[in-house]
C-alpha cells in the first residue's frame, strides 16, 4: 500500500489501483487533499484520469502542475481543489503528487 492509499484510508475514502497508480474518484478528491494537508503534505500535480473500454487513460485537459510554484503550504492546497472542481466530473479519477511540507 503506497502512501496515496494511506492516506485515503485514514481519511475514510477509498483508492483505486490501476497497475502502479493509486487513483481517488472525483467524488473524494477535493476532500482527499485536506486531509493530506492536514497530515502535513502539499500537492505538486494532479492527473486526470479516465476508465475507457476496461483502460485507464489520461486525460489530457486534466493536468496540472504546481511543483514550480513558490508557497506558503495553503494556496497550492486550494489550487488544486479549484482544478478539481473545474476539470473533474463523475466517473474521473485523479491521480495526486505531493510532498510533505517539510521536506
Amino acid at each position: 500500500m503506497g502512501l496515496t492509499s494511506k492516506l485515503a484510508e485514514s481519511a475514510g475514502i477509498s483508492s483505486m489501483n490501476s497497475g502502479s497508480l493509486e487513483l481517488i474518484a472525483f467524488r473524494d478528491a477535493e476532500r482527499f487533499v485536506e486531509s493530506a494537508r492536514q497530515k502535513g503534505f502539499i500537492v505538486l500535480g494532479i492527473e486526470g484520469l479516465r476508465v475507457v473500454d476496461g483502460r485507464t487513460v489520461p486525460d489530457m485537459d486534466a493536468i496540472a502542475d504546481f511543483a514550480e510554484r513558490d508557497f506558503d503550504g495553503t494556496l497550492p492546497d486550494s489550487d488544486a481543489c479549484q482544478f478539481v472542481r473545474e476539470v473533474g466530473e463523475e466517473g474521473m479519477l485523479f491521480d495526486f503528487t505531493f510532498r510533505s511540507k517539510g521536506s
